[in-house]
């Protein structure tokens, strides 16, 4: 919201006890009387507010058929946070999100997890020209680093090239006040 106080933050010890909370869950779910796996994701708006992405089936890119999937909203209260949507409540504490269905059975449970790339922290080849590694921009035309020394938006590399293999780390920021395309999006073009 225009009068919200928008702040980005990247290290996650500053985040407070929203940060805790969004991030993936997945899990099995009873749904029309079947046992079905189903993703969760959860993200922070601000001030204990959240919104809840269901994806039947598992998360995007885990299982989710890119097709079915509901939406839920919902807050904090202290250490539990529910979300509500549809015929089912999601109470998430501790890492895990307990489902239960409108009569307040429970229904299924979720296991929050990190996912994390299998070539994060990969060593550059032998051969390889690592354009950024945190300390410079040397390599890019208009290159500028954040005092934190994140590299900041609207760079182009110097050096030409024709057929490469790009490894690319990020970190997307922790922006709950801010939304859409206000909060971490960055991309990378390839022309």
């Amino acid at each position: 919201a225009p009068t919200a106080k928008r702040y980005t933050i990247t290290d996650k010890s500053k985040a407070g006890p929203d940060f805790a909370i969004q991030g993936e869950y997945v899990g099995q779910v009873i749904r029309r009387g079947l046992e079905m796996r189903v993703g969760l994701q959860v993200i922070a708006l601000g001030k204990a507010q959240f919104r809840g992405v269901i994806h039947w089936g598992g998360l995007p890119g885990a299982g989710w058929d890119g097709e079915e999937k509901d939406l839920v909203t919902g807050k904090r209260n202290g250490k539990l946070t529910v979300l509500r949507g549809g015929e089912r409540s999601w109470s998430i504490s501790a890492g895990q999100a307990v489902v239960q269905d409108a009569a307040g059975k429970v229904v299924g449970n979720l296991i929050r997890m990190q996912r994390v790339s299998p070539t994060m922290g990969a060593r550059p080849t032998a051969n390889a020209v690592v354009l950024f590694a945190g300390s410079n921009a040397d390599q890019f035309q208009g290159g500028r680093l954040t005092p934190d020394k994140l590299l900041q938006v609207g760079t182009i590399t110097k050096m030409k090239v024709n057929d490469f293999r790009l490894h690319l780390e990020f970190r997307t920021p922790y922006m709950p006040n801010a939304r859409g395309q206000g909060r971490g999006n960055s991309g990378v073009y390839i022309q």
